[in-house]
């Protein structure tokens, strides 16, 4: 009889870590210094498309894999790097592929570790498929390409910058509202410079920090050039970073303010202003056609505008009108209409035709005079010439 306790101990160990070493999904390799196998575990040989016997009859070096464009001096550099790590530190993490029994290329990523057993120096290597990890990173480099590409062709300023004003980025959007020419010229920048009014930059940074973003806001910037542009920002606030997209509105807003001045005019002026389509129906009246008809506009709009028509002119006077207007040319006569409380009324009138870019008639505009009672005085002085004697 003979004790082999401690042997069976040992193998049981050794049993349960081949188990445990086989269930790993990475290369385990243990190899010699010249590269001949000493040990492969199931996913080294599998995933390679080998059996066991034919894999720990190969070395190392039988599975590189490196193509043309890398080239043989290339790859032999790096395995010199790589035995001079191992040498100087006994590690060192790389990456390699592998070529498979049938041709394919396995991506790994690499960590090696030298170690010694009875005086004699061995390398274990545990090595990862990063196949997934390299299409994602490919999809991810792609994906920033494409939204690089997209702000900085975006017509609308994206910027990044430090709530303290430091700037970190700005597409060129934002380098052509501010006069700028390049990255360079404007890095080095504080964007609380550019503010025109340091009441609205307080209010502005107050509103983020408040409320974590603000939208719309508008703000009036002084440019590289000292010009003052005026812009729309919407942006929010994390972790002391103020990320945005800014619009300049300089020119919309001046168009605006003069279509303010133009509307009060319209507004304020005593001429009837109505807008039709090209069937007539009303789109727009201003206050002196309320005035002067006594046609609410919810009366009026969408309705057609022989609404006014007094019975007091043909039908070929009508017709006369339309054939004008549709030949392109303006409309200028008097007109006897009636009001909504069938009153008469006499409006000394212009219709133009209004035109979109394709040079098509889209719509009339009428302008008009109430002349009632100017007619009613010419009436009565020619009454008068012909009845008073004196």
């Amino acid at each position: 009889v003979q004790d082999i306790t401690e042997r069976y101990k040992r193998n049981r160990e050794l049993e349960l870590q081949s188990k445990l070493l086989n269930a790993v999904t990475d290369t385990i390799f243990i190899h010699n210094l010249d590269g001949s196998f000493v040990y492969v575990n199931e996913a080294a040989y599998k995933d390679r498309g080998y059996t066991k016997e034919e894999l720990m009859s190969m070395k190392v070096q039988d599975l590189d894999y490196h193509d043309e464009k890398t080239g043989d001096e290339v790859y032999k550099e790096n395995i010199k790097k790589i035995q001079q790590e191992l040498k100087e530190m006994g590690k060192t993490k790389f990456e390699v592929s592998h070529k498979t029994k049938n041709g394919e290329i396995i991506p790994l990523e690499v960590t090696t570790r030298m170690f010694k057993e009875d005086d004699k120096s061995y390398i274990i290597s545990i090595a990862r498929d990063v196949s997934n990890l390299k299409e994602m990173y490919k999809n991810l480099q792609t994906s920033e390409k494409q939204y690089r590409d997209l702000v900085e062709n975006s017509q609308i300023g994206i910027f990044n910058t430090k709530i303290t004003g430091e700037i970190i980025y700005v597409n060129e959007a934002i380098l052509e509202i501010m006069g700028y020419e390049s990255q360079n010229e404007i890095k080095d920048k504080n964007i609380i410079h550019a503010y025109k009014d340091s009441a609205h930059r307080d209010s502005f940074i107050s509103e983020l920090m408040k409320h974590g973003r603000v939208e719309k806001v508008e703000l009036v910037l002084i440019t590289k050039n000292g010009e003052e542009k005026v812009v729309q920002v919407s942006a929010h606030l994390e972790n002391e970073m103020i990320s945005g997209i800014c619009t300049d509105i300089t020119e919309s807003k001046k168009a605006l303010d003069e279509i303010k001045k133009l509307s009060k005019a319209i507004e304020e002026i005593d001429d009837i202003i109505m807008i039709t389509d090209t069937k007539g129906v009303i789109t727009f009246v201003n206050d002196a056609f309320v005035k002067h008809t006594g046609y609410d506009r919810e009366e009026s709009i969408d309705k057609n505008a022989s609404i006014l028509k007094s019975g007091k002119h043909d039908e070929e006077y009508y017709k006369n009108i339309w054939t004008t207007l549709l030949n392109g040319d303006s409309f200028r006569g008097l007109f006897i209409n009636k009001k909504k409380n069938g009153e008469l009324y006499y409006e000394e009138t212009t219709i133009s035709s209004i035109r979109d870019d394709n040079d098509n008639i889209t719509a009339f505009i009428s302008t008009g005079k109430d002349i009632t009672k100017r007619i009613e005085m010419e009436k009565n002085l020619e009454k008068l010439a012909a009845t008073d004697k004196l």
